[in-house]
């Protein structure tokens, strides 16, 4: 029973029998209803292919050897896929002749790139690959595509079209395309070159990078370790982020574009702040715009004066915003995503080398006026950072890509086709593979897990924001007329502490939401707040990269807000107060339940004798006297049996007591340690009244 696989005449595949059983002329076998199959064929191993049923069972059936049995065509390669091992048993073919190379799959060992001219943006691609000692021009595979082919057989081996490296082809125009005898050449721009090339292992091109220095990118390179040793201002980076700033550097380098898609509290903020220290130290005359949230854009300067305070930095925001020569002379501006659709004339006319969208993820809508404003902005490279750059469909990663690469991605046809309408409603995995494909040289993630295998670390961040103006003014006529001030200001010998405090925790209530203010409560949905809306943005990040958060308030009105916006959002969750009962359930509850993924809790109630490992992000919503008592309650998180990098959040208004109270106790360590375990009357009396004064002072 010996077989031989062959290509037909026009391309098919043929099954031939050469030794059919002498007594009935042909090979008859029976055969159990599982046995691997192809149509009307089934293979039996070390027997062949069989076909022709002959009779039927329940539990078997009877095949018999057909002469010259046909692979059709279209499913050639289906074939090819399915029988490759079988393909190659020695046992199935004549003695002594070896199984047709051109029936192996062909593996592409280099690719040989030359571009000849230059048109605009524009190059005039050659493409040859090559399958061991045999080489094959773009234009065969052109060909066959244009016939319906799937497959092209080569004398050294057969190649899928159908692989999702060469799904490109199918959107070649002939208007691309010049053809010189048996060669084609193709016109394509850079950032298309880079999707049909970053599809294979960039080690296997061959390319004269010396003629087009635009083409670097296509070139494997990243900074070398003695080169980052020379980098001494990445000293304070872990060596996880060391890597993302190496990669950021490599894409700054080639003028291209990427994602950092860390996960939530891996410090993407600090990894590209080291590469904007690079570029402005190497290029002083540097520009360099980053787009931001509003409610993140203080938190920006604010790193920048902690950890490079050499680099100019300023921040465009605000009604009060002027374009000046000051503004114009910074090398680095800072603004939001409102200013900049606002501001759009402006800021097209503008160059940038390098241009840093945080939280890129706002910007997955192409019909928003703050993506079609973005899209007319111009820089170098791109670089967005979010942890979560895909939400809900495939599409927005699309729009992301096509606004920091355009030209990359598929254009919409080929991305509805091949992928979007393959991942968006189930699983695909060969549509998933394309994806991960184009995305991998583009989009850097690491996430807690991978990277922090040592003891979890705790990173502490004070994120400011402004009050918005109905806040602003709720805030000033509680603030005037207070009597304690004016005596505070005259020197009176005696002042009521209990006063102050009374107004103090009024000024702190308005800072945190207006309707937390027991007169307002009944309509805080109504009532807007800066710093409320900068905790719903950190909660939906956290939610969204599958965190769980423990949010800290000493005002039991806030918690009830937080409680009402997560029943909103059919959000799991549990609250512990001083009231609670059965505190070992709720915190039970929050632990081991998947689904539990937010814990509110009163400062005071949860600063001791508690567990809550299970989160990883704790938001400090209000600030308390004693900094200490706020690290004993973020220590019920980042503490022995914590798996996960603690990522903090203290939230300060600005031009408001929270900022001043933040500003003294923190460069006050002594006053700091003084109010450990102390109550709020006496923590008051450790404040100077030039201190006071401070805290109360509006300008």
């Amino acid at each position: 029973k010996v077989f031989m696989l062959h290509i037909g005449g026009s391309g098919g595949l043929e099954i031939e029998t050469h030794i059919l059983n002498n007594d009935t002329g042909r090979s008859i076998v029976s055969l159990e209803n599982e046995t691997p199959g192809f149509g009307d064929a089934r293979y039996v191993p070390g027997e062949g292919f069989f076909a022709t049923e002959v009779k039927e069972s329940l539990t078997s059936r009877r095949f018999c050897g057909w002469s010259n049995y046909k692979i059709p065509n279209k499913d050639v390669v289906s074939f090819l896929k399915k029988f490759s091992d079988e393909i190659n048993d020695p046992e199935l073919y004549f003695k002594g002749r070896e199984v047709d190379v051109m029936l192996a799959k062909a593996e592409i060992t280099g690719i040989q790139l030359s571009a000849n001219e230059k048109q605009n943006s524009r190059y005039l691609f050659g493409i040859v690959y090559q399958l061991g000692s045999f080489v094959i021009d773009v234009q065969k595979l052109l060909e066959e595509r244009e016939k319906g082919q799937k497959c092209v057989f080569t004398p050294s081996g057969w190649i899928d079209l159908e692989d999702n490296r060469f799904f490109w082809l199918r959107s070649v125009k002939k208007e691309d395309m010049v053809i010189e005898g048996e060669r084609t050449f193709l016109w394509m721009g850079r950032s298309r070159a880079l999707r049909v090339f970053n599809l294979f292992n960039p080690e296997i091109i061959s390319f004269d990078y010396s003629k087009y220095p635009a083409l670097q990118a296509l070139k494997p390179s990243q900074m070398a370790d003695d080169e980052i040793s020379q980098e001494p201002h990445i000293g304070h980076l872990r060596s996880y982020q060391k890597e993302g700033f190496k990669w950021l550097a490599y894409l700054y380098l080639n003028n291209i574009s990427g994602i950092l898609a860390d996960e939530m509290g891996l410090g993407k903020t600090h990894q590209v702040m080291a590469l904007i220290q690079r570029v402005v130290h190497q290029q002083t005359d540097a520009r360099i715009l980053v787009v931001c949230p509003t409610s993140v854009i203080y938190h920006w300067r604010d790193k920048f004066a902690q950890f490079y305070p050499d680099v100019s930095v300023t921040l465009f925001h605000s009604q009060q915003r002027q374009w000046d020569e000051t503004t114009q002379n910074k090398q680095v501006l800072v603004t939001s995503y409102g200013i900049v659709r606002n501001d759009i004339e402006l800021f097209e006319s503008l160059d940038f080398n390098l241009l840093v969208l945080d939280e890129i993820q706002l910007s997955k809508n192409k019909d928003t006026e703050i993506y079609k404003a973005l899209s007319r902005l111009r820089a170098g490279a791109w670089v967005g950072l979010s942890g979560t750059p895909i939400e809900n469909s495939t599409w927005e990663l699309k729009n992301i890509f096509d606004l920091i690469l355009p030209g990359y991605f598929p254009d919409k046809k080929e991305f509805a086709e091949e992928i979007a309408s393959r991942l968006d409603e189930a699983e695909c995995p060969i549509a998933q593979a394309y994806l991960l494909q184009l995305i991998r040289p583009f989009v850097l993630r690491r996430v807690k897990s991978e990277v922090l295998t040592d003891l979890p670390e705790k990173v502490e961040e004070i994120y400011k924001c402004e009050m918005v103006e109905s806040q602003q003014q709720c805030y000033n006529q509680n603030y005037e007329n207070q009597e304690v001030v004016e005596d505070l200001k005259t020197g009176k010998p005696t002042v009521s502490y209990m006063h102050i405090f009374a107004l103090l925790n009024r000024l702190k209530q308005i800072c945190n939401h207006p309707g937390s203010l027991e007169e307002n409560f009944s309509r805080f949905k109504k009532l807007k707040s800066g710093k409320w809306k900068l905790c719903r943005e950190l909660l939906k990040d956290a939610l969204g990269s599958g965190l769980k958060v423990v949010v800290f308030s000493q005002y039991l009105n806030m918690l009830s807000i937080l409680e009402e916006h997560l029943k909103s959002l059919d959000t799991g969750y549990a609250v512990l107060t001083g009231a609670t009962r059965h505190r070992d359930r709720v915190l039970k509850r929050f632990q081991e339940d998947e689904d539990c993924k937010v814990f509110l809790c009163s400062l005071k109630a949860g600063g001791a004798g508690i567990d809550l490992t299970a989160a990883s992000v704790v938001i400090h919503y209000d600030r308390w006297w004693n900094a200490a008592r706020e690290d004993q309650a973020t220590g019920r998180v980042h503490r022995i049996g914590q798996q996960r990098n603690v990522q903090v959040f203290k939230l300060v208004t600005i031009n408001s007591i929270e900022e001043r109270i933040d500003a003294i106790i923190a460069r006050k360590a002594r006053l700091a340690e003084s109010l450990l375990n102390a109550d709020l009357t006496t923590s008051l009396k450790l404040f100077s009244r030039e201190e006071l004064l401070e805290i109360l002072s509006i300008g």
